[in-house]
């Protein structure tokens, strides 16, 4: 009895120590899954907020530039310089050897010769002055204009309004001036907690459900007959019956008058109830592209057109709040009316007021192949995870043919031939002839049938979506992808080879296709077919201005968000302003042949516009994805192994009980011999 004893332990000992190694690879397994989902949210962009407890211009430095390798020369302008020892000394922490600090003083600001400078001004006074100087005395720098960031430092601001106007005397004027100061930005710092940077962002979402920001600028009087042609014509589909709010200034309603080739501008007295019994007036004419879209609005009974009055004592700043944007608002417009006789335009403005950026006009139709398509069903770790179950299923059956035959039969069970070929034939959905008896070995196959069925179910249910998807490969992010990727870079004569330079690695060299503006008529011809599949790169700068009473005819189109823009045979990247343009009103323009007049106002270029309509990658499911079918795994295998504990113990307490059995039995035979041997004497 003890022997059995004995045996049972060593058992026990050895079917604990396979379950100990089981359930540290179920904890492997949670380790994983918990890493992934810590990756899949770290961020590589550039964070766009500020640490609110940053008080300084080094801390600006530090945050935008120098924490995300960002190249930078620095032109500190003011009197006073007490921030250039911090700033020398964060720079030289941090090695960044093409960093230029220059500090001016009021009388030679013009020395500013840089491509791209960060300009730190002490105070919005001297802003103002090196902004009247430039405006005076001429602002050209190195041949040209250039790319400036002023930081300006506000050491307090005590209340909203002198807040408002900061804003007015500092943001406002400078979009007067597009030929001096067209490149700009700006941040606004302060001491007490609170930081407004400037964004190119033209308008948030609104409260209406579904509603996407939308601007529409006026065009030029000669686009009316393109307008009228259009048949069917919704451009304002997406607004879901929202309501739109024209606002409409008093202060700015004027009359427009050509007469033989005269213009002259007569302000037009009114009130708001005046003002608003024009706009109902039928009679009363508004010319100009965005009077006659109001009209195909209104006929399409999609949503409300209401018009806001903005009184004449209630200024344009107080309205909009300080945020400067109008949610749900399509824009604030100034509306001229006028007798039938004459006509009439629009004034437009609407915030931002200006919005710049330099763009990569791309052909790229690369797609993956059937063989890369393979891999996408899982990410990288839950692919990792798979060889690391199989290779440790292998693994445990070789180990086991060095192993005792008492440890075989009770890890894969009696009878059991060929158990790799086995493990390989289940994970194929090949049937098992022959099982093993042992309950513990049956829970370990079910446990190991059902992963398999999983991971194949998974993989066969997403491949199919796959193969059957022309999957594109993404487009180059960085001036470095597209180096790595062989793109052959052109630009115009007079753009930013300096800027492409900036983002170069040191050591890296690549000759610059540099064409004329003229050369790229080339391109309108039987060759963009041709070349259509080349790899090409145009840097192209683009600017908007959007001014405040002032007609500004060349204005950009900006509607909803798009993946990819084409225009002819170059299609722009991601992530910047010009992709968030054209939609469904593109659509229905390029039809009517409205798109190529269209673009001809909107930008400097001469590029017509085509759109095409390309699907992004399916979903790669990850370890997130798989969490519900891992988490009924690890409970299979948690019960699997309560219900191993509680055999175990009952074939003890079984053993035990029968001993007791026995010795009960065996007394009670004494006894009955006993009672014999006394009844005989």
């Amino acid at each position: 009895m003890l022997t059995n004893i004995f045996k049972f332990r060593r058992k026990t000992f050895i079917s604990n120590f396979f379950n100990f190694i089981f359930f540290i690879f179920i904890l492997c397994i949670k380790f994983l899954q918990i890493s992934s989902l810590n990756s899949e949210n770290q961020e590589n962009s550039i964070e766009k907020s500020i640490n609110p407890d940053a008080k300084a211009i080094v801390d600006v430095i530090k945050k935008f530039y120098i924490d995300n390798d960002i190249e930078f020369d620095l032109i500190v302008y003011g009197k006073s310089s007490h921030h250039i020892n911090d700033l020398i000394n964060v720079i030289g922490e941090n090695e960044i050897p093409t960093t230029l600090i220059q500090v001016l003083d009021i009388n030679n600001w013009h020395h500013l010769i840089n491509n791209s400078a960060v300009i730190f001004v002490e105070s919005f006074e001297n802003f103002l002055t090196l902004q009247n100087k430039s405006v005076n005395e001429g602002f050209l720098l190195n041949g040209g204009p250039q790319k400036l960031k002023f930081l300006i430092y506000i050491e307090e601001i005590n209340d909203f309004k002198e807040l408002k106007k900061v804003i007015s005397e500092f943001a406002m004027p400078t979009f007067f001036y597009p030929a001096d100061l067209r490149y700009f930005e700006y941040f606004l710092i302060e001491d007490k907690n609170f930081v407004n940077l400037s964004a190119n962002v033209i308008y948030t979402e609104g409260k209406c459900e579904n509603f996407q920001p939308k601007l529409l600028n006026s065009f030029d009087k000669h686009l009316l007959k393109w307008v009228k042609e259009l048949e069917d014509f919704d451009p304002y589909d997406n607004f879901h019956g929202c309501m739109v709010n024209f606002i409409v200034s008093l202060d700015d309603i004027t009359i427009y008058i050509e007469n033989n080739l005269e213009v002259g501008y007569d302000k037009f007295s009114t009130d708001e109830q005046e003002l608003y019994e024009i706009l109902a007036n039928e009679n009363v004419k508004f010319g100009g592209l965005i009077p006659e879209l109001l009209k195909i609005m209104t006929a399409s009974k999609n949503f409300t057109i209401h018009y806001t009055v903005i009184s004449s004592n209630q200024s344009k700043f107080e309205f909009l709040g300080m945020n400067n944007f109008l949610p749900n608002y399509l824009g604030t417009f100034s509306f001229m009316p006028s007798d039938p006789d004459y006509k009439t335009e629009i004034d437009h403005f609407s915030l931002p007021f200006r919005t710049e950026d330099n763009y990569y006009l791309i052909s790229y139709t690369d797609t993956y192949t059937n063989f890369e398509k393979m891999l996408f069903p899982f990410d990288l770790t839950t692919w990792l995870l798979i060889l690391f179950t199989f290779g440790l299923t292998f693994g445990t059956i070789l180990g086991l043919k060095f192993s005792s035959e008492w440890v075989e039969t009770l890890i894969i069970g009696r009878g059991i031939q060929s158990p790799a070929y086995n493990a390989l034939g289940i994970f194929f959905g090949i049937s098992q002839l022959k099982l093993p008896k042992e309950i513990f070995c049956r829970a370990i196959l079910i446990i190991y049938i059902w992963f398999c069925l999983m991971i194949r179910i998974y993989w066969q249910s997403m491949m199919f979506e796959f193969m059957t998807t022309d999957m594109r490969k993404p487009m180059p992010e960085s001036i470095e992808d597209l180096y790595e990727m062989n793109f052959t870079i052109m630009e115009s004569m007079m753009d930013h080879l300096s800027f492409i330079g900036e983002h170069i690695s040191k050591g890296r060299k690549k000759e610059y296709v540099v064409v004329s503006s003229g050369e790229f008529k080339y391109f309108y011809g039987k060759a963009l077919e041709e070349d259509l599949l080349k790899k090409y790169v145009f840097l192209v700068s683009f600017e908007v201005h959007h001014k405040l009473n002032q007609t500004f005819k060349s204005s950009l189109l900006r509607l909803k968000n798009e993946k990819v823009t084409y225009m002819t045979r170059l299609a722009l990247t991601r992530n910047n302003i010009l992709l968030h343009s054209m939609n469904h009103f593109m659509d229905k323009l390029i039809p009517a042949g409205i798109a190529c007049q269209l673009m001809d106002y909107a930008s400097w270029h001469d590029y017509r516009l085509i759109s095409e309509e390309i699907d992004d990658p399916r979903k790669i499911l990850s370890m997130s994805d798989l969490e519900f079918g891992f988490i009924l795994w690890i409970i299979a295998c948690c019960f699997s192994f309560f219900v191993f504990i509680y055999e175990l113990h009952a074939l003890y307490l079984r053993r035990q009980f029968r001993i007791l059995l026995g010795l009960f039995e065996f007394l009670r035979v004494v006894r009955e011999r006993l009672k014999d041997y006394h009844d005989r004497w």
